[in-house]
């Protein structure tokens, strides 16, 4: 603490700003304000150009409430992040996978806004860490999730006294993209599922077809399909409310209304022999990592070379420029609005609560004809071709076919 006159005591935070203390008459003001302007004063004070008194109420009006806890120290960010905040969110509190994510994520951070005292930090730090990011052409979802972790160190920050309060609660975030015309047709399904190897050919084609969610996907099990009333439950995982198991809200869909490329799927996809999960890893048949299934289609993805799906303004408005797990689910959305599915029961399929969500699509569908669903079935010309053998179930190996024709629906779960 530095004193520069008889009752003011200045304390350097950082670069551009000053911590103040000064006190006057009985009065005390503690806060911040820009070095150069306290400058000016202290030097017009010294001078005797203005008094005391006239400095207090400059004080008062024109400096910054300090955002630091009364009797805490000053810290900047760099430091409190990497040696408070980020071992507290390592495990149990995060796996090890979201935990090299966070990793990232504060590295980001620490690169522009790390010099800073953590007490420092206002919107406008976060305003120009967007900036920054803008510049390095960022996408949108990165830049959230960026902002969305800073505000969670300076909330760790308030809970540890450091902080008064987290001034980025209110930060205008930038918006998610739309991406509701990012889908793919029965061609690109068929390139991507050609590029995968089998078991991301399961899954992809497992996502395509019921619209569920990646962490969805990898929660079903064999236990959850049933044959006798010819439904599947699917577990939920986007609900409102405390984070609770996706299990204890599942959603209903009818197989017959999937179509007979769904029931040719179901009858190719193999359980785990004790645990039951269609998609799992082969040491201990637990459900596959939710960002090691990512990786596999992001792979099948790159080798098919799918870019010109995804629109210019998609592009320019900071939305990733190659196709992604989650435009599968936009996939069966457009697919099944094709087909002229009612729109509540496509609510119910998708356990989408908000219905402007699904109104883009419902525009977008008056352009295509039904033939060009993954959802539409030819009208059978007969009972008997109706009723083919279950030796016309393809092998694992075809499920591109499943994609580029249907077959009707074998008898043997009629």
């Amino acid at each position: 603490m530095e004193k520069l006159c008889k009752h003011l005591n200045v304390v350097r935070s950082s670069r551009g700003m000053v911590d103040f203390d000064f006190r006057c008459d009985g009065e005390r003001v503690r806060g911040l304000l820009a070095t150069r302007a306290l400058a000016a004063v202290i030097e017009a004070l010294k001078d005797g150009r203005v008094t005391e008194g006239a400095l207090l109420a400059f004080l008062k009006d024109g400096a910054l409430e300090t955002n630091l806890a009364p009797g805490a120290a000053i810290v900047d960010l760099a430091t409190f992040a990497y040696k408070e905040y980020l071992p507290k969110r390592k495990k149990p509190h995060l796996k090890e996978r979201s935990y090299k994510t966070e990793i990232t994520q504060v590295d980001r951070l620490v690169k522009i806004l790390g010099k800073m005292a953590i007490h420092e930090i206002r919107p406008l730090h976060a305003e120009k860490h967007k900036s920054a990011l803008l510049a390095l052409k960022r996408v949108n979802n990165t830049i959230r999730k960026d902002l969305f972790c800073l505000s969670r160190i300076v909330e760790y920050a308030v809970e540890c006294g450091l902080l008064k309060k987290n001034p980025l609660m209110k930060v205008k975030n930038l918006p998610l993209t739309n991406r509701a015309a990012v889908w793919l047709k029965k061609a690109d399904l068929a390139r991507l599922l050609w590029f995968a190897d089998r078991r991301t050919r399961m899954l992809i084609l497992f996502l395509a077809l019921t619209g569920a969610r990646i962490n969805e996907a990898l929660e079903f099990k064999v236990t959850d399909i049933d044959w006798k009333r010819r439904i599947i439950r699917m577990p939920t995982e986007k609900r409102r409310g405390k984070s609770v198991s996706m299990r204890t809200k599942m959603r209903t869909l009818k197989i017959d209304s999937l179509g007979s490329r769904f029931i040719r799927l179901l009858m190719i996809m193999k359980a785990h022999s004790i645990t039951g999960y269609f998609f799992y890893c082969h040491a201990d048949g637990k459900p596959m990592n939710y960002n090691w299934a990512e990786d596999l289609i992001g792979a099948a993805v790159k080798k098919a070379d799918l870019g010109h799906l995804i629109p210019k303004e998609v592009i320019e408005s900071g939305g990733f420029d190659h196709v992604v797990p989650h435009d599968l689910r936009r996939t069966f959305t457009m697919h099944r609005v094709i087909v002229g599915i009612s729109f509540h029961q496509l609510r119910s399929e998708l356990g989408q609560i908000h219905a402007q969500s699904i109104q883009s699509y419902l525009d977008e569908a008056e352009n295509h004809d039904p033939s060009e669903s993954i959802f539409f079935e030819r009208p059978r010309k007969s009972a008997r071709s109706a009723q083919p053998t279950s030796a016309a179930v393809p092998a694992p190996s075809g499920l591109v076919s499943i994609v580029l024709e249907a077959a009707p629906t074998p008898s043997l779960l009629r």
